[in-house]
């Protein structure tokens, strides 16, 4: 982290509030057809999308290389689940087929035909998900039942836990596997996995199309065609809330919603383009992940929470980044003990080794001529539509030992960084009046010179994307222009 003053902490700590955000890191795509879902592997390694095709693609989430695509399906895909491990991927579609997939091998493992599916017009599978440690799989649709498979990778027994009177639309295990809730209509039914008890939970407005748990097991979160979010206690099955997104009134939303492994958050897709980030302190709305240009009905926390992945209409997925702004409350004790520490080393005339002067030369527009006596080459200026940016730096070629650090308007806000694959966030503020400059230094030239990172420029908006090259005698420079 690089030096801040304690002055400068007070002021970024009360602006965390406003610039707080997942900010795109990657965009997946575009695909030959809109998507509609999408899941993060375990390690969030990969994401696995879904569109009109009836295939299923897995990218590599950090480089948009497609990784496998699974063929088999003769229907549209309803839901996707990675097992636990990793190893495999189950689906359902409207063909009225579940398929457990051995993604290693990139085959098709087992495929099941739920009772009154098979050959039905009509009759498809509306979702499938693992249950605890691989050992079972669990799935339901039109034929109004719920299947559980053991042991579904070798073919194991095939059983019907739960029936209702109409087709079943989503399903979801709590994070403790104790739970199985799923929804019929405007009824939420929640199956002890243990006994196999069923209780019903009456009173949703309209009908049922995404169930969420938090992560303590304690609150079931269910998501109505209506827009309307509620909250039910699942000890008492009493809704202790219900919140309503505003947005395009014309249409009814099929998005998913889902809690962070936090639980802080509340996460939904949205039909008008942006998903939307719920604080669930308060049940307000924090921030919309703006950047699709088509409905997102799809969306996936990483098991660490810092990444959400959206499946959009208009072919792409979107990796979002949680910006190290929105954590800042829980940081501020570390980085205040940071910068005291630095403060009573430089009280003692210490410095830090690897700390830089910061000699810029300039012309008389303002535009730098040298940095630390080293050539500034300017590049073609990036229009920004906020003053608040968020820098995404990575070694966009092979890692090969590359340091850098990174000068913004004669301040270092990145310091002798080792670059790597895994994309680093820096967050700055634009100065209103005047010329932005960002500038990549070199402190060496890897194995193979130049030095060259990849640079990413977010601005809530729009993400552009750069690849920056230094030597030890020029650095390259991008003028960010407020639009």
């Amino acid at each position: 982290m690089p030096f801040v003053c304690l002055l400068c902490f007070q002021s970024l700590a009360q602006k965390s509030i406003e610039i707080q955000s997942y900010n795109v890191i990657d965009t997946v795509g575009p695909y030959k057809s809109s998507l509609h879902l999408v899941a993060f592997s375990p390690d969030a390694k990969y994401v696995a999308g879904s569109g009109e095709d009836n295939n299923i693609i897995i990218w590599r989430a950090d480089s948009n290389h497609v990784f496998r695509t699974l063929k088999g399906h003769k229907g549209r895909i309803n839901g996707i689940c990675y097992s636990n491990n990793g190893k495999y991927l189950a689906s359902a579609s409207s063909d009225g087929t579940v398929i457990v997939w051995d993604i290693i091998k990139n085959k098709v493992l087992k495929s099941y035909v739920p009772e009154g599916t098979g050959g039905a017009k009509g009759k498809k599978v509306n979702f499938v998900v693992f249950g605890k440690d691989d050992k079972d799989i669990l799935f339901g649709g039109d034929n109004n039942n719920i299947t559980k498979v053991r042991d579904p990778m070798i073919g194991g027994n095939i059983t019907q836990i739960a029936s209702t009177a109409e087709s079943i639309t989503t399903g979801i295990c709590s994070p403790d596997r104790k739970w199985f809730a799923f929804s019929s209509g405007t009824l939420i039914y929640l199956l002890n996995l243990g006994n196999n008890e069923l209780k019903v939970i009456a009173g949703s407005s309209d009908n049922v199309t995404s169930l969420a748990f938090s992560p303590d097991n304690k609150i079931l979160a269910s998501k109505c065609r209506d827009r309307y979010i509620e909250f039910w206690n699942l000890v008492t099955s009493i809704k202790v809330k219900s919140i309503k997104p505003e947005y395009d009134e014309r249409a009814p939303d099929d998005a998913r919603i889902q809690f962070s492994p936090d639980g802080k958050y509340l996460c939904m897709g949205s039909m008008d383009n942006s998903p939307q980030m719920w604080d669930m302190d308060d049940y307000k709305l924090l921030y919309k992940l703006k950047g699709h240009s088509g409905p997102v009905p799809d969306i996936d926390f990483s098991r660490d929470g810092r990444l959400v992945a959206s499946a959009s209409h208009d072919s792409t997925i979107r990796i979002w980044y949680l910006a190290e702004a929105v954590l800042i409350a829980e940081e501020n004790k570390k980085f205040a003990n940071d910068s005291l520490t630095k403060l009573r080393r430089l009280k003692k005339g210490l410095t830090d080794s690897n700390q830089l002067e910061s000699e810029l030369t300039y012309t008389n527009g303002s535009i730098p001529l040298t940095l630390n006596g080293r050539k500034v080459n300017a590049s073609h200026p990036v229009e920004v539509h906020s003053k608040n940016i968020s820098l995404y730096v990575w070694d966009d070629d092979q890692v090969d030992g590359d340091i850098i650090s990174l000068n913004f308007n004669g301040q270092w806000v990145l310091n002798a960084y080792k670059l790597t694959k895994k994309k680093k966030v820096v967050n700055v503020t634009l100065n209103e009046n005047g010329n932005n400059f960002l500038l990549l230094y070199a402190h060496n030239e890897g194995d193979t010179p130049p030095n060259t990172a990849g640079v990413s420029i977010y601005d809530g908006i729009k993400e552009t994307r750069l690849i920056m090259k230094s030597d030890l005698k020029s650095c390259d420079a991008v003028r960010l222009k407020l639009k």
